[in-house]
């Protein structure tokens, strides 16, 4: 692996920097690691270099550029997600019908960071119609199958953000926002939740000391909504965030929104129910839609599983009439072809599966094809920046020199760090390139190395 580092460092400068990136490469403890490379120059139209660039590498986050690109061929980025709340209407009483079909960004992002405020937007609005009393809500899942978990994911814990479920009704990432304030010492913290429902029953276990605090974390069992938080806060510090996933993507939906509609002063009674269509004779009360460009840019800057897998149910819902796994990477297996790769395995939209699979000098292959695409310039923008606001990239290559010049999709799981996209060159033009390291063991630094490799051919 060295001495492959060693030629393609010789290829693009001199010696002696060859030799310092080389020591780079050891210094990062990647010995022993498998590290596939691919680097394309558009300006030339041929390959740079290539290593150890073919065979199947995990992908990790990376597998999120298959499923969006795919979308965003079939789709355009004009696509719209579409909640449409309809009523059965008598003598000042309303029987709430909401029909969707899978929108992911009903949520504070997109609200002011606010996730109830389009159900408190309804609640105003059938208050104006004389509405005074809601007789029951309907979910029409108009949308995705029954799954809410990838079958891939079942060794991770249920609790984490970036393992938050989804489905055709979801709100604010299927995850509540927690906030964590220390206390007086010997008392617990202040912890609350955003938005704050009944739905999540909160149990803190922690306490606020003088000094020395032991590590706070959280635990939420599978198929379970209660939220155990333990361990220690330092008296004085700074609160501190965090996001929890949900159980039940459809029953906190219809939970927030009751919750919501009875806080908007409407008296809430009747169960929320779930429905494959919408009865005949309703009225139309409002619509809500977001794009799928929009979309597309939070799944690959801020790499978010929850966004991809909802993408991809969308993708086999418009492109093979329903919305499952299955009808989505087989949308994403078509453009693929088109793409010229063929050698690969997929087993979700997101990534967090062992089982995506595929060589560096294919997946440039895919970027290179996005490059020449009608939606090229939404795909790159939608790719995290070196040194931007915010995204996955915003800590990293942030000396000035280098700013906004790295447009790529990074891709972490245990034992794998991946970096993969565009770079801007001031000799050679744009460079797609893929830096896929797996098998990486405890001490390796690979995304420093990443950085470093990228900041040299910048050069």
């Amino acid at each position: 692996m060295f001495r492959a580092l060693l030629f393609l460092l010789l290829f693009l400068q001199d010696r002696p920097l060859a030799e310092e990136i080389e020591k780079l490469a050891a210094d990062h403890g990647l010995r022993g690691a498998r590290v596939g490379i691919h680097l394309w120059s558009e300006r030339k139209g041929e390959v740079l270099y290539a290593a150890q660039d073919g065979g199947r590498y995990t992908l990790a986050s990376n597998t999120k550029v298959l499923t969006c690109a795919a979308a965003l061929d079939r789709l355009g980025p004009e696509y719209k997600f579409v909640t449409n709340l309809e009523a059965e209407l008598r003598d000042g009483t309303a029987r709430l019908v909401i029909a969707g079909n899978g929108d992911p960004n009903i949520s504070g992002r997109f609200f002011e960071g606010d996730p109830k405020a389009l159900f408190k937007r309804w609640g105003k609005i059938l208050k104006e119609k004389g509405v005074r009393r809601i007789e029951g809500v309907t979910l029409v899942n108009e949308g995705f199958d029954e799954e809410t978990v990838c079958p891939g994911w079942a060794k991770y814990d249920a609790g984490p953000w970036w393992t938050a479920p989804f489905g055709t009704f979801s709100l604010n990432d299927n995850c509540v926002d927690v906030t964590i304030e220390p206390g007086e010492v010997g008392q617990p913290p202040k912890i609350s939740i955003v938005p704050d429902t009944k739905f999540v029953t909160v149990r803190n276990r922690m306490q606020t000391v003088k000094k020395s605090p032991k590590p706070w974390g959280f635990a939420r069992r599978a198929g379970s909504n209660e939220i155990v938080f333990h361990g220690e806060m330092l008296a004085g510090s700074k609160p501190v965030k965090n996001w929890v996933s949900i159980h039940d993507p459809y029953a906190f939906y219809g939970a927030v929104l009751r919750e919501t509609l009875a806080e908007s002063g409407l008296e809430v009674a009747g169960s929320v129910e779930r429905s494959p269509k919408s009865p005949a004779g309703l009225v139309r009360i409002d619509s809500h839609s977001t794009d799928l460009a929009a979309t597309i840019r939070v799944c690959l800057t801020v790499s978010q599983n929850f966004y991809a897998e909802m993408i991809l149910r969308t993708l086999g819902r418009e492109s093979k009439g329903a919305g499952t796994r299955e009808n989505g990477l087989a949308a994403v297996r078509e453009f693929l072809q088109r793409a010229g790769v063929t050698d690969y395995a997929q087993a979700d939209g997101s990534g967090l599966s062992v089982d995506n699979r595929m060589a560096p000098r294919d997946l440039v292959k895919v970027f290179r094809h996005m490059a020449a695409h009608r939606h090229a310039r939404v795909f790159r923008e939608s790719l995290a920046a070196n040194g931007g606001e915010t995204g996955t990239l915003r800590r990293r290559m942030t000396a000035k020199e280098f700013a906004g010049r790295v447009r790529a999709k990074t891709g972490h799981i245990s034992g794998v760090a991946n970096l993969s996209g565009y770079l801007e060159t001031a000799s050679e033009g744009t460079i797609v390139f893929s830096i896929l390291v797996n098998d990486w063991k405890s001490g390796g630094r690979p995304d420093p190395f990443q950085d470093r490799l990228c900041e040299r051919i910048l050069r």
